[in-house]
């Protein structure tokens, strides 16, 4: 028989927690998931800034132990619905009498199943919906993408007809009746370079390329010096992309990082700066195009001009 005490959670400073609710809990336990949300994450931030003032010599304990503090936490602000929790391999299912609102699990776990139904808590009590890319990486349902400073473009344009990679040809672009995409590419000029399929090549800055940048930063992504790329912006639903099979890969990660890495074969120079970019921006590559559906919401700096009900 397992000895269920070993099998217990030990966490480490990498490990990304987050606690996840289904999208169809009603509203009777929201507030409730949403307040424990975020107060284990406020209890996780708490032991990881006292392990880094330690320089790592305290370690930050069992799971199990800050999902008592986060539980004992909430208890305290609402004695009078009190939250219990139970261990099932690893994930931490926490209940108001005996319903459960939600599970603390690794980011890991959330296969691509679970995310279909169900979304996280965000460190400000928020919620966020995760979807995972062609790699299997876990990354936020909603990107954004600045779009330049002309808002009839962007609302009788892109709303319309989508938005286009810099290496394909929008006329001859066709959807496949299966699923994905088939599109044929800009033909290079005489003494230009030709369409770029590597994405390391796009981050370090070649076009035409056959991918668009967007980024999971709801404020938009910015230049080194802090300079945003427009004032204009939309947001796209990576879900329409994924039920239409356009590819996407999100490069902001610790996976992104490691997945340019092996692409880029050690090389110098710009790489460097292709690194540092990626994961300040938090990029995501979409290939080939981005249909209208997709697109959501626009955005004149921080207001809303257009959206569309999801």
């Amino acid at each position: 028989m397992e000895n269920l005490q070993a099998q217990k959670v030990v966490l480490n400073s990498s490990d990304r927690y987050c606690f996840a609710i289904s999208k169809f809990l009603s509203e009777d336990f929201l507030w409730m998931a949403e307040d424990f949300g975020k107060l284990f994450y406020i209890e996780w931030k708490k032991r990881k800034d006292l392990n880094a003032k330690a320089q790592g010599t305290l370690g930050l304990g069992p799971l199990e132990s800050l999902v008592k503090s986060a539980t004992g936490a909430f208890n305290k602000m609402n004695s009078y619905t009190p939250l219990t929790f139970q261990e099932l391999r690893g994930a931490y299912d926490i209940l108001c009498n005996g319903i459960g609102i939600g599970t603390v699990v690794r980011r890991g776990q959330l296969t691509g199943d679970l995310l279909l139904k169900a979304r996280a808590v965000k460190g400000n009590g928020s919620l966020c919906e995760y979807i995972t890319d062609t790699q299997g990486t876990i990354l936020k349902r909603f990107v954004y993408r600045a779009v330049g400073n002309d808002p009839e473009f962007a609302l009788t344009i892109l709303r319309n007809v989508g938005i286009f990679a810099s290496g394909v040809k929008q006329d001859t672009l066709q959807r496949k009746n299966a699923g994905g995409i088939a599109f044929k590419e800009i033909p290079a000029q005489k003494k230009q370079k030709g369409v770029t399929h590597v994405k390391s090549e796009h981050v370090m800055g070649w076009k035409p390329s056959i991918f668009i940048s967007f980024t999971t930063i709801k404020s938009g992504a910015s230049n080194p010096k802090g300079d945003a790329f427009g004032k204009i912006s939309v947001q796209i639903d990576l879900m329409v992309l994924k039920n239409q099979g356009i590819p996407f890969t999100f490069l902001g990660s610790l996976e992104g990082v490691r997945f340019l890495a092996v692409e880029l074969k050690g090389e110098g120079g710009a790489s460097q700066q292709a690194f540092a970019d990626i994961v300040r921006t938090k990029e995501i590559l979409i290939e080939g195009w981005v249909p209208p559906e997709a697109i959501c919401q626009i955005r004149d700096e921080d207001k809303v001009i257009w959206s569309r009900q999801l």
